[in-house]
């Protein structure tokens, strides 16, 4: 003879208005989501747009204002010209020491990435004055 026992605790269902809690906070929740912007990077606020509070909505075009420009500043791309006599010195992977206004008497290390070698029309309209 095969004896079965079954479970005798009563089953709970939540009450309509735990459900409707739970839900109205889960409203919230994701409402809360669409305030919070994030981005792919760790940066630093350059510009800001817009104040705190403002509505905003999607672009309207190509010529709209974005909200706000983040940079990472990290590493920085700087393009520098180079004068014509320097310019056979200059090669990709060469180290360089640099200083900025900024900094006054602080110097900054970096790497030759690129040699663009190219001129532009407005350093050869520099150079044919001088």
């Amino acid at each position: 003879m095969i004896t079965i026992t079954a479970n005798t605790s009563p089953f709970h269902f939540p009450s309509a208005t735990a459900l409707q809690t739970r839900d109205a906070a889960n409203s919230v929740r994701d409402i809360e989501s669409y305030l919070r912007i994030t981005a792919p990077f760790d940066g630093v606020v350059t510009e800001r747009n817009v104040d705190r509070g403002s509505l905003v909505g999607p672009s309207s075009g190509s010529a709209s204002t974005p909200m706000l420009r983040l940079q990472q500043i990290t590493r920085l791309r700087l393009i520098v010209p180079v004068p014509e006599d320097d310019v056979a010195g200059v090669t990709s992977g060469s180290r360089v020491n640099f200083t900025v206004p900024a900094f006054p008497g602080e110097n900054f290390a970096g790497m030759v990435q690129r040699v663009s070698h190219m001129l532009r029309r407005r350093e050869l309209c520099q150079w044919s004055w001088t």
